[in-house]
């Protein structure tokens, strides 16, 4: 799932699953709040099983599916999010790349952080911030 996503997908499988190993793992009920409007996209979000419909900055809405993932700006903290809440329309099971825990590991492992120089976007603020699976609820 890792491996799909625009900002991993050039990293080598090792360092993948280096990234792997530090991601947590929660389910939330249908209805569960996952990213709170006061709180904010702190994280990054992998949609393992069901779906998650967001909310973007602009009022926009859109669901997102299994596969689906949001919150990568979250890890670098260049802007705000373009995502401010995020519910689950159905039972979810998501992994969550904390930003704190995705610092350290860039900051023990060099060659992650080299790979992740070489791969990330230099516009990353542009990056769209979810895997949107289809046209805006709204």
């Amino acid at each position: 799932m890792v491996a799909r996503v625009p900002l991993f997908e050039k990293l080598k499988a090792g360092t993948i699953a280096k990234v792997m190993a530090v991601l947590k793992a929660q389910t939330f009920p249908a209805g569960g709040i996952v990213v709170a409007e006061e709180d904010g996209v702190r994280s990054m979000y992998f949609i393992a099983s069901g779906e998650i419909e967001v909310t973007y900055r602009d009022g926009r809405q859109t669901i997102l599916l299994d596969g689906g993932y949001f919150g990568e700006r979250a890890l670098f903290g260049t802007s705000p999010p373009q995502i401010v809440h995020a519910v689950a329309v159905t039972k979810c099971d998501v992994l969550i790349l904390e930003r704190h825990d995705f610092d350290r590991l860039r900051e023990r492992d060099k060659e992650l952080e080299a790979e992740m120089r070489r791969t990330l976007p230099d516009d990353i603020d542009r990056v769209p911030d979810s895997s949107a699976a289809g046209p805006p609820l709204t």
